[in-house]
């Protein structure tokens, strides 16, 4: 009982957070069905959101961040039934996941204790789990975390079919990360909104409009095929030139930093 009332709160929480964003209340249905799920928590289809048995037993600090993976798979689901009579062709997928993950974000910071700072320091007695470690110790640059999901592992390492399929459907998450590099938040939103409305263009294509540019290559890039592989990314310190020295100990220094991996990725974005 005490857990159906809390997915039935989240799921209010999610269909709130969308009609924030279209400012119509939500008509599709949310089902939470409880699947033996192993190697995650959560799996969303279009009307139906499968959840683990183990979902929860966690320690208890960390129950908010299983809420917040509840609250996202939930405003997937109403995201993908909202954008079902639209023709978005094999975009589907990353086009909900992206919409979903843009909505997702602004509410989980909402919701209090979860502001990065505060997580950070209540995680720090946990940092003897691998997991836990790596997150307070990643690097802090805008959107570090795309980098450090299962998303991003090799295709060939994620388990079976099924997942495989899930690993594919997350790349709208990098995907919305570089639409906000090459657009900007403003033009994001218009974005996500116009992606939201009943009809109208394609989102590639709206994309385009906005960026004032063929974007062509930059979809080539990010959603390349079948979306098997993310392009290797990587950045290197090539050269540190000490500038000057202050009295209290710190130094300026100059980077040179040079881009690696994937050719492409200097020239898109």
């Amino acid at each position: 009982p005490a857990r159906r009332k809390r997915l039935v709160r989240l799921g209010g929480e999610a269909a709130r957070a969308l009609e924030l964003v279209t400012g119509e209340k939500p008509q599709g249905r949310l089902t939470f069905v409880q699947a033996p799920l192993r190697d995650r928590f959560l799996s969303t289809a279009d009307r139906v959101v499968f959840y683990s048995d183990r979902l929860f037993r966690v320690f208890p600090i960390l129950e908010r961040f299983h809420e917040l993976e509840v609250g996202r798979a939930a405003i997937l689901s109403l995201v993908r039934q909202r954008l079902a009579t639209r023709d978005l062709g094999p975009d589907r997928d990353w086009i909900c996941e992206a919409i979903a993950w843009w909505i997702a974000r602004p509410w989980a910071e909402g919701k209090s204790g979860i502001k990065g700072s505060k997580v950070r320091a209540g995680l720090k007695f946990l940092d003897f789990i691998p997991a836990i470690d790596r997150l307070l110790r990643a690097p802090r640059f805008p959107g570090s975390d795309l980098f450090y999901g299962r998303f991003y592992e090799p295709w060939d390492a994620v388990p079976d079919d099924f997942a495989r399929a899930l690993s594919r459907r997350a790349r709208g998450r990098v995907t919305l990360e570089k639409l906000r590099d090459k657009l900007g938040e403003v033009a994001l939103e218009a974005w996500v909104k116009a992606a939201l409305a009943p009809s109208g263009a394609h989102p590639r294509a709206t994309a385009a409009t906005l960026a004032g540019e063929d974007l062509g290559d930059f979809f080539a890039l990010w959603q390349s095929g079948d979306g098997r592989r993310a392009p290797l990314e990587d950045l290197a310190i090539e050269e540190v030139e000490t500038l000057r020295e202050h009295p209290d100990g710190t130094r300026e220094i100059k980077l040179r930093i040079t881009r690696q991996g994937d050719p492409r990725i200097g020239r898109v974005g």
